[in-house]
């Protein structure tokens, strides 16, 4: 018989009472399993080491680390020495009341005219005031004239002659203004009773005058009225040309709480089949109103 291998035990990493290790035993190399990778610096570095790191990460805020170079990218909120930004809106907000200060200073004789107003207005009752900053208006004088024709003008029972030197008086103070006067409510009526009562020279000078925003009227609240009376008292060249300006814009308007009035207006009493069915058209889609356009606006 063979004689028996003897068994030969583990070598132990230590000994359970905390003894040496055995002699198989061999230390791990630095940097991981196999050995490779940088070294950790040695005890005698940690000091530097931590420097270093605290370095690149920079002072925490409101403390300062001392050094004159500042980390890229420091948005802290802080100064170099340790004190805090100002904000820009805080910034920005101060330099506007030293500015308004400075001009108080400065225009002290127009802060007591100021006063003086606000004491006047205080006593003026209502209408008054109602009056004076109608005076701040642009044409306030033009305005108050016509309307005190406009006044007399309409009045059923007055006569011809007598309305045609009030047209006069009135086209002449209206002239070149009509763009301005058009959109109150209260010139809108002036404007409104010069195309129903003027001669068609009145009526063709006003319509040249504000035919280049006759969309813009038909969404007004009073000036709406005045293309009402255009397609009324109008010649056919101008009904045409009302009809022509809401191509292409019928479905915008008709959602218009004042432009949809007026463009029922246009086609229940005014429109011819051609214009009728040019307008209805375009609910049926840009295809079947782009093939038509041409044909429709020719006409």
């Amino acid at each position: 018989m063979k004689p028996k291998a003897k068994k030969f035990k583990k070598a132990k990493v230590g000994d359970e009472s905390g003894g040496p290790l055995s002699k198989n035993y061999q230390k791990p190399l630095q940097g991981g399993k196999s050995g490779k990778g940088k070294k950790r610096p040695s005890d005698s570095n940690d000091d530097s080491w931590e420097q270093a790191v605290k370095k690149a990460r920079g002072a925490p805020d409101g403390e300062s680390d001392g050094s004159a170079l500042s980390v890229k990218g420091d948005n802290s909120g802080h100064f170099k020495d340790g004190k805090k930004k100002p904000f820009k809106a805080i910034k920005s907000a101060a330099d506007f009341i030293k500015k308004f200060n400075s001009k108080g200073d400065k225009t002290g004789e127009k802060g007591e005219e100021d006063e003086n107003e606000k004491a006047k207005l205080e006593n003026m009752t209502v209408k008054q005031r109602k009056e004076l900053r109608k005076k701040k208006k642009n044409n306030y004088d033009t305005c108050k004239q016509a309307k005190a024709i406009w006044e007399q003008l309409r009045v059923k029972s007055l006569a011809k002659d007598k309305k045609k030197v009030l047209s006069e008086e009135l086209f002449q103070l209206v002239q070149g203004k009509a763009k301005e006067m058009i959109f109150t409510h209260d010139m809108s009526r002036v404007v409104q009773c010069l195309m129903k009562y003027g001669s068609m020279h009145h009526r063709n000078k006003l319509f040249e005058e504000l035919r280049n925003c006759i969309v813009d009227i038909m969404k007004s609240k009073y000036a709406k009225f005045f293309v009402k009376k255009l397609l009324k008292y109008g010649t056919k060249a101008q009904r045409d040309y009302v009809f022509r300006s809401i191509y292409g814009k019928v479905s915008k308007l008709v959602r218009h709480k004042e432009a949809a009035e007026v463009v029922e207006y246009a086609l229940h009493d005014f429109a011819n089949a051609a214009q009728r069915a040019a307008v209805i058209e375009e609910f049926y889609g840009t295809n079947l109103y782009s093939v038509q356009n041409t044909r429709i606006s020719n006409r």
